[in-house]
């Protein structure tokens, strides 16, 4: 049976379900190409996830073939002056004279190859963290979705509480259908979380591609997100306990429902019998009296059936 505990998390979960509505992941597909870092530096920041231990100019002799910190001097930021290297370096495409071949050639730094295969991992996890991210974006609006539902399940479900602890004369199948209706609304929030859950890897992966000082601007935005979600999910196991058939499976619960559904019907009859019930189809005031108790008698049966069900 509901309790008036679970009627105050109910009405804390309906806040919780407000918030994560205004927090939806739109957009963010969108706006991950532009926080991409180019190739050549997502390598380089690859390179330093993978060697810890090599320092910022090591990396720029590694994939620039030049120190950086040298040549830029104070102005000089890892991560974000090589992006003025490489804009200059597009903008001197002309052919080389001999001399300035010969030069280069004797440099004893060279830059990594473009062919070299971290360049393909580099593409490959911008790719995957694209397609991660779209499908992360649809299904946090999938779960959104669920929990709307929910929002507007919560209100009747603590109307329906209230309606079971009342006299019999109340419609207390219908009101314990509403309250299994919020149970199937948390197995279908659980069951998009399942598909949820899975892409949150992609967080992981952004730090491969994203610079540091931007990084913030879209793992803070799904750990918002994430933290309502967590909030949602641990209030719903809570409440599972405390409210009627939160311990059934689904099968179970189908099979309660399906219960509960005759009652009702049985009840709406019995209900239709009482209203058209007429004294002056009765030969004495007496008999008339007795249907009616007879009727009123076979209601409270069945809404104590209907408790017991529970």
């Amino acid at each position: 049976m509901s309790t008036p505990e679970a009627n105050s998390k109910l009405l804390e979960l309906k806040n919780k379900v407000s918030s994560l509505e205004k927090q939806e992941l739109t957009g963010l597909s969108k706006q991950i190409d532009g926080l991409f870092m180019s190739d050549t530096q997502a390598v380089k920041k690859m390179i330093s996830i993978k060697s810890p231990n090599m320092t910022d100019d090591d990396l720029n002799l590694l994939v620039y073939g030049r120190d950086l910190r040298k040549e830029i001097g104070l102005k000089y930021k890892p991560f974000e002056s090589e992006k003025e290297v490489e804009n200059e370096e597009d903008k001197e495409k002309r052919p080389k004279t001999k001399r300035e071949k010969r030069k280069k050639e004797k440099e004893l730094y060279k830059p990594i190859s473009k062919d070299d295969p971290i360049f393909d991992e580099v593409k490959n996890k911008k790719t995957e963290i694209k397609h991660k991210i779209f499908l992360l974006e649809e299904k946090s609006k999938d779960l959104s979705k669920e929990v709307a539902k929910l929002s507007m399940i919560i209100p009747s479900t603590i109307s329906a509480s209230l309606v079971i602890a009342s006299p019999p004369s109340f419609n207390i199948p219908g009101a314990i259908t509403l309250t299994l209706s919020l149970l199937n609304s948390f197995t279908g929030i659980q069951t998009k979380l399942k598909d949820f859950i899975p892409l949150l890897t992609v967080v992981n992966q952004l730090r491969f591609v994203i610079s540091d000082d931007k990084l913030n601007s879209v793992v803070g935005k799904i750990m918002s997100f994430v933290t309502i979600v967590q909030g949602i999910s641990t209030t719903i196991n809570g409440l599972k306990g405390s409210l009627p058939g939160g311990n059934l499976t689904e099968d179970q619960q189908n099979t309660k429902q399906k219960s509960l559904d005759s009652i009702n019907k049985e009840i709406e009859e019995t209900d239709k019998q009482l209203k058209n019930l007429n004294p002056a189809n009765f030969k004495t005031n007496l008999a008339y009296e007795s249907e009616k108790k007879k009727l009123e008698k076979k209601k409270e049966r069945l809404s104590d059936k209907a408790k017991k069900l529970l």
